[in-house]
């Protein structure tokens, strides 16, 4: 249980939720602080403006009725305007006049500072400690006027302002903290899903499994969408991997078993040379044959992989073409087939001659092998920017619809081509050559018809 907890607390989740909300809860902290700033400095505003027009009003009547004139102005805006404080004092502090309210009093030292500097300033009340806004005024002869409005009310005001503010953070927080976990829970979802699905991939060995995808196609559903790449590629590397491995064992089981009767042909007849060296000469042949599937395997792989390295050169695909042209011209004519060509000028790419020549050789070779005698090879290369093309076809026996689509397996052999002597590897060759140098193979075959193999390859 307790480790339970600790992994929660330690998830990407709750960590995400943890800043969403501390992020939320100092923005709304700091918007409360600025919406109450701003309202107190509002109604102090208000309350100076009125301190100071109230002073201007009592001087200018005090100016022109003197205290009796103030005397009356001072009981209505007692009434009106709840101003308990005037009060009049000459040059020695000696009060002239005082409003009905006796017993407020302020500090001598505070009556003078609002002197002196002739501005409304919040002070506090001698008698009961209650705050007030008292401003200063100059009359003649060296008198003042002072004038103090409460500030109970601006207090009131700011009491019921924190009190809401306090009500509306306290309900912000928590929808912060609620909005945070909901929106972290379903911005992970897909992450949640994918971690799930390579979780049970672990565990069964099931590559055929899929993280569900959303189609949205933001950045997790990306995410999402390339993992099922992986798979799938996975997927078909391992049962191509299976594939090949069953397959290498059936091939191999034949030279290895004939590699070993020879051994014990030469080591039974061992009084006569001609069988011994016979014996060898079959054995060394078997060795060769299962090296050149090993080596032609291992180059395919590292052309699908990537790991190939290729000395690129600008390569003439009609030059390769007439070499191998050359080639296989004996091999041609012993089985009666005929070879054209059809060879555009200036077909260059750039790419590795020696695997492009490979390519070629072994195209050529595939064809004159399953045409039949008095049948036709063509060799064609073309230009189709911003294509190399490379055409090869055969009259031979063609391909059936079944096995068109596997030609390019490794170590596939079609029931119809099996009497012929071969490791099944050429046509992968061809396709993991071609796709390193960023082309493609292509073929064209209807049984009975011949086929068409095609190389694109990027212009040099």
């Amino acid at each position: 249980m307790s480790f339970a907890r600790n992994s929660r607390l330690r998830s990407l989740g709750f960590r995400l939720t943890a800043w969403y909300f501390l992020v939320f809860l100092a923005s709304t902290l700091l918007l409360a602080t600025a919406a109450e700033f701003r309202i107190r400095s509002s109604i102090r505003e208000r309350i100076v403006d009125t301190v100071t027009s109230n002073l201007t009003l009592h001087r200018q009547t005090f100016e022109e009725q003197g205290i009796e004139g103030l005397k009356k102005l001072t009981e209505v805006t007692e009434n009106t305007h709840r101003l308990p404080y005037v009060r009049v004092v000459d040059h020695t502090n000696v009060t002239l006049f005082q409003s009905s309210n006796g017993e407020l009093s302020f500090a001598a030292t505070t009556i003078a500072v609002t002197a002196s500097s002739q501005r409304v300033r919040p002070v506090r009340a001698q008698n009961d400690g209650s705050l007030w806004n008292l401003g200063t005024m100059p009359l003649s002869e060296g008198r003042w006027l002072q004038l103090a409005i409460s500030d109970e009310q601006t207090q009131e005001v700011v009491g019921h302002l924190r009190a809401g503010l306090v009500a509306v953070w306290i309900g912000a927080v928590a929808l912060g903290l609620l909005g945070g976990f909901f929106f972290t829970r379903r911005a992970l979802r897909p992450v949640q899903r994918l971690a799930n699905t390579a979780r049970k991939v672990i565990e069964s060995g099931d590559l055929a499994l899929r993280v569900p995808e959303r189609g949205t196609r933001d950045e997790l559903d990306e995410l999402s969408h390339l993992f099922n790449g992986v798979l799938a590629r996975n997927q078909t590397l391992v049962r191509g991997m299976r594939e090949a491995l069953d397959n290498v064992a059936h091939d191999l089981r034949t030279p290895l078993t004939r590699l070993r009767t020879g051994a014990e042909v030469a080591l039974r007849d061992a009084g006569d040379p001609q069988r011994i060296r016979d014996a060898l000469a079959d054995a060394i042949e078997d060795s060769e044959r299962v090296l050149q599937m090993l080596n032609t395997l291992m180059d395919i792989s590292q052309a699908e992989t990537g790991v190939m390295k290729l000395d690129r050169t600008q390569v003439d695909l009609s030059e390769l073409a007439r070499e191998a042209i050359d080639l296989y011209q004996h091999v041609a004519e012993e089985r009666g087939v005929r070879l054209l060509t059809h060879l555009a000028a200036g077909v260059n790419v750039n790419g590795d001659h020696n695997r492009l020549n490979q390519v070629v050789a072994n195209l050529v070779d595939n064809a004159i092998k399953y045409t039949p005698t008095g049948g036709q090879v063509e060799l064609t290369t073309s230009r189709e920017d911003p294509w190399a093309s490379l055409m090869v076809k055969d009259s031979g026996m063609g391909i059936s619809a079944q096995d068109l689509p596997r030609v390019w397996e490794r170590l596939y052999r079609a029931d119809q081509s099996r009497s012929e002597r071969g490791l099944g590897l050429g046509l992968s060759f061809v396709k993991a050559i071609v796709e390193a140098h960023g082309g493609r193979a292509e073929v064209q075959s209807e049984l009975g018809a011949g086929s068409t193999f095609i190389v694109r390859l990027p212009m040099g």
